[in-house]
């Protein structure tokens, strides 16, 4: 579990991945050395995955973002999840409870787009239905927690 200075040093990745090591020390209040070793854990340990670009997606021409919920044939859950999440379009995929199976979080180009993609699915041997929803407006976009002290 990650202590208060992993913690200060995630926050500081978190805003920016690029910040170079130095001036990390300094705002964690630590050494150069120290935030090298805690970094190296951080990703040995799994906490840290991987650092990547954060992408306005409508920036790139994908306009829509939709969540995509589907109910599947008992057994093939994970297979389904697993091809479409091949898709380039689907940018998450979860497990859900309730009346569907899974969630598909997809960003598209626009709606001619999002329509094959839905159409598409429905023709595959193991979805048994589709809900679509589109997002209006996106508030907050983020996969981390928050990290407090």
């Amino acid at each position: 579990m990650p202590d208060a200075l992993d913690r200060k040093i995630l926050r500081i990745l978190m805003e920016d991945a690029h910040t170079p090591f130095r001036e990390i020390a300094a705002r964690a209040g630590t050494t150069v050395g120290t935030v090298h070793n805690r970094i190296k854990k951080l990703r040995e340990s799994g906490i840290v995955k991987r650092f990547l670009p954060e992408i306005d997606a409508s920036k790139l021409g994908f306009g829509i973002c939709a969540l995509i919920e589907m109910k599947i044939a008992g057994g093939h859950l994970s297979e389904v999840q697993q091809e479409m999440s091949k898709d380039p379009h689907i940018v998450a995929v979860y497990d859900v409870t309730g009346e569907m199976d899974t969630v598909f979080v997809g960003k598209f180009k626009d709606t001619p787009d999002l329509d094959r993609f839905v159409k598409g699915t429905l023709q595959h041997k193991h979805v048994k239905e589709t809900r679509t929803r589109l997002v209006l407006n996106v508030v907050k976009e983020g996969f981390a927690p928050r990290l407090d002290d």
